[in-house]
């Protein structure tokens, strides 16, 4: 029986370390590591907001979730924005989607996906709705990423 216990707290421990290190090296190599980091890498949070910027300004409709978490449902007026904050989880796998509606026309798409979306806006990622479509802007503003209407 005792060495049942010792094997199962040398398991424990050795998934202990390498769950450890494993966070630690993902965060050393992340390409916010060298922007202005904030001390903590294990707390810090990324935030996504989507904007509505449709020329017309008509109200647009988003539905974002993530494998965990729905976040509803939002009608967004012109310049109204839908904002949350997550941790990004230490396998660098996190990922957020968003159904987007804007008059009679639709289009999905990721919204963060860490290993794209890490390098341009780990700590803030901004998302303009405009009647061309949807584009992911990095920290400079410039758009990186994005997808149209489908129809």
């Amino acid at each position: 029986m005792a060495n049942k216990h010792g094997l199962f707290l040398a398991i424990l421990l050795f998934a202990s370390i390498t769950v450890i290190s494993v966070a630690a090296v993902r965060d050393l190599h992340h390409p916010a590591f060298s922007q202005s980091y904030e001390n903590d890498a294990i707390n810090a949070k990324t935030h996504v907001r989507i904007t509505n910027e449709c020329e017309d300004k008509a109200p647009i409709t988003i539905h974002c979730k993530s494998k965990d978490d729905d976040l509803g449902i939002h009608t967004l007026a012109y310049e109204q924005y839908f904002e949350w904050e997550f941790h990004p989880n230490i396998w660098g796998t996190t990922l957020y989607y968003c159904y987007f509606n804007y008059h009679t026309r639709s289009a999905s798409g990721d919204v963060y996906l860490e290993r794209r979306d890490a390098p341009y806006c780990y700590k803030q990622c901004n998302w303009i709705v405009t009647a061309a479509g949807i584009a992911g802007l990095d920290s400079e503003g410039k758009v990186y990423t994005g997808f149209p209407w489908d129809n």
